[in-house]
């Protein structure tokens, strides 16, 4: 059953993607689905659980936004959602990160230097091409080329900041403790470790049948992860890394302790205002 991160993260991406899409984060619908998100977040219960009706009636939700939750509710899916992540894949999508570098911008340098990833925007800067579409310079291309070294993009260690990781783990890990076969599930690595920044989602978790958990991830698009047996990666909308691992729960402790090298409670407070110094930034 969906829950209300499952919302938020749907709002989320739609934002994201509808800023690409109409070229403005100021748009109608963008600040009506920022608007949604946050009438979702101060909800107290579960949002997937009213009607349209008595969503509409809570403020910043409106008739089509309403509808949007309840087909992410009824078929795991949003037309509206699926047909922008064609045309902006995780991989394009992933450099409106970038600061300084908009949405017109980033569809001018697919449209004119055929720049879907940010190996090939670091290829085009290498080659100075970046200064040949309208409106940029060398100065620019330097600007940019520094913004990805800044925030990690650049070479093969990206990283992610902390408050875009945590909602995308504390989702994953939701969605596997319902699974009927999962006893425990927890997130590892430098995510427990409540680092500022993460290069993937480490998730561990414990079943009865772990082969049927990477049947489950086949089943569940949203994640884009490529199961075997006992281990899935893959990347969202983002550019987060996402990874999973599945054991027997007699193994389950053994294999979190070896994944999770530090303990998360003791962090939680020094997580909290990184995030909130993340996202005030």
């Amino acid at each position: 059953m969906a829950s209300s991160r499952d919302v938020i993260a749907m709002l989320n991406e739609l934002i994201l993607l509808t800023t690409l899409d109409e070229e403005s984060s100021q748009s109608f619908k963008v600040r009506a689905y920022d608007n949604a998100r946050l009438a979702v977040a101060s909800y107290t219960g579960n949002i997937t659980e009213l009607s349209e009706k008595e969503m509409i009636a809570l403020k910043g939700i409106g008739k089509a936004t309403a509808s949007m939750i309840h087909e992410l509710v009824d078929t795991g899916t949003v037309n509206k959602l699926e047909n922008l992540r064609v045309e902006y894949p995780p991989a394009f999508a992933e450099m409106s990160r970038i600061p300084g570098v908009g949405p017109k911008t980033l569809k001018a340098m697919r449209r004119e230097l055929n720049i879907n990833n940010v190996a090939q925007l670091k290829a085009a800067l290498d080659m100075q091409q970046i200064r040949t579409l309208d409106r940029m310079g060398a100065k620019s291309e330097d600007k940019i080329a520094k913004a990805l070294e800044r925030i990690g993009m650049s070479g093969k260690d990206r990283r992610t900041p902390i408050a875009d990781a945590m909602p995308l783990a504390e989702r994953l890990v939701e969605a596997f403790l319902e699974l009927p076969t999962v006893t425990d599930a927890v997130f590892c690595g430098s995510l427990r470790r409540m680092s500022e920044t993460i290069g993937d989602i480490d998730i561990t978790v414990a079943s009865t049948n772990p082969v049927s958990v990477m049947e489950a991830v086949r089943e569940r698009r949203y994640q884009d992860l490529v199961p075997n047996q006992h281990r899935a990666a893959g990347r969202c909308t983002g550019g987060v890394t996402q990874t999973l691992r599945g054991s027997h729960p007699v193994f389950h402790r053994l294999e979190a302790a070896q994944h999770c090298t530090a303990p998360a409670r003791p962090q939680k407070r020094l997580a909290a205002q990184r995030i909130r110094t993340a996202r005030e930034a």
